[in-house]
């Protein structure tokens, strides 16, 4: 199969244009391409180091996320979160465009690369990265999350007779993503302070501090949507 290339293309008010393109193998759905050369000093693996990390410096001297995501940090230098910008997403089978700001269309391509990235813990994203929805709402994220959860443990029983219906698993899996999200706030704050950025993360933050909080409540909200189902199976 062929790599998955997904393209974010900002373009500013003063005409400036900036386009990320994450590359992705379709089967593994880790990322591919380059990384910037040199890596800056805050993507070791000890500086920030997330608690719950089970990687080892000596076999991963850097973080895979904060690799990832460097070269786009960088680029958004002088961008303040609430800046006005214009976000076209390729993705294989659409194109999204969003007349938004900085910190949305950064929250949206961070995302998706920290889902790609190698790190441990959030490749459970991969699934959503695979079919990837560019500037999702809340209730849309809420949807495929829950989703992509309910589809694994599918796949889970079918493989080992086990299955977590409850969503407990998915609400801690939200919980160590909380964690990964507050770490690597304080390595970009440390390294180098960029205020998009650090507010695209907040904001990453923020929806997963909101689904494990109130998981039950946002998953009621859904609850019409399947009153169809309910009433067939009466």
């Amino acid at each position: 199969m062929d790599d998955l290339v997904i393209s974010y293309h900002f373009v500013f008010p003063d005409k400036r244009e900036e386009t990320f393109a994450v590359h992705f193998d379709a089967v593994t759905l880790t990322a591919k391409g380059e990384l910037p050369n040199p890596l800056p000093d805050w993507t070791r693996l000890d500086v920030h180091k997330c608690k719950h990390c089970p990687l080892n410096s000596d076999t991963h001297p850097t973080c895979p996320l904060a690799a990832r995501i460097a070269g786009i940090v960088d680029r958004f230098a002088d961008i303040m979160s609430h800046q006005e910008v214009h976000v076209e997403v390729v993705t294989p089978e659409r194109t999204v465009s969003k007349r938004t700001t900085a910190q949305v269309g950064l929250c949206a391509l961070l995302g998706l690369v920290m889902a790609t990235s190698g790190c441990p813990h959030t490749a459970l994203f991969k699934p959503m990265a695979a079919f990837h929805l560019p500037l999702a709402s809340p209730d849309e994220t809420v949807y495929r999350a829950a989703s992509m959860f309910l589809l694994a443990q599918y796949f889970l029983n079918k493989e080992t007779g086990k299955s977590d219906l409850t969503m407990r698993g998915l609400e801690a899996f939200y919980r160590s993503i909380e964690l990964l999200n507050e770490h690597m706030a304080q390595r970009i704050r440390a390294g180098i302070g960029k205020d998009a950025a650090i507010n695209a993360l907040i904001e990453l933050d923020f929806f997963a501090k909101n689904f494990t909080f109130g998981m039950e409540e946002r998953l009621d909200e859904l609850r019409h949507l399947f009153v169809p189902y309910m009433e067939r199976m009466q």
